[in-house]
């Protein structure tokens, strides 16, 4: 079905696992991100099933035919933290009647520059520095390593605290940690 497509195609867009079940609890599509990141393979001509994916869901919420949002921890295959919400859909697309979303915990990647610009209107130089503080690095260590004066850079993250209305590193290093997510 279209609908449950384009629906998985968004929440793997976005580097979210999604898997649709029915009212029975039966796996009836995921997205590529959801198998990634519950089966895990070297193969890439190793087929995984619906079967195999709602064997990992039910260790997780153990009925899947209950339809009470529930959020769980797990650990996925790969050792990483990973968390799983299973959300009833009113209306269902088709005979979609809730969907599990999965996310790895672990922080892969930094959000690129573009991102950061767009999402904070920040410069790019600013969006730079943002990323940097995001991934703990201090104000010294980047002056040290880029050459830039302690006190132009700090300047500069004062301009960005204002602007992204955070008023301190910390909270802008949660920020700039959330848009990871979007790439």
């Amino acid at each position: 079905m279209q609908g449950q497509e384009a629906f998985l195609h968004v929440l793997n867009e976005v580097s979210f696992g999604g898997i649709l079940v029915d009212a029975a609890g039966a796996v009836l599509r995921t997205n590529p991100r959801a198998e990634e990141l519950l089966l895990p393979c070297d193969d890439e001509s190793d087929r995984r099933s619906g079967d195999q994916v709602a064997t990992v869901m039910r260790n997780c919420f153990g009925e899947l035919t209950a339809v009470a949002p529930r959020t769980c921890c797990i650990q996925l295959p790969t050792g990483s933290p990973g968390i799983a919400k299973i959300i009833p859909m009113h209306p269902p697309i088709g005979d979609a009647t809730a969907v599990i979303v999965l996310r790895d915990l672990t922080p892969h990647k930094q959000p690129s520059v573009c991102t950061v610009m767009q999402a904070l209107e920040l410069t790019k130089a600013e969006a730079q520095l943002a990323i940097q503080i995001g991934s703990g690095e201090s104000l010294r260590a980047i002056s040290g390593r880029q050459g830039k004066s302690f006190e132009t850079l700090r300047s500069q993250l004062k301009q960005i605290l204002a602007k992204t209305h955070t008023n301190r590193q910390a909270k802008l290093a949660v920020l700039v940690n959330i848009l990871s997510f979007f790439g």
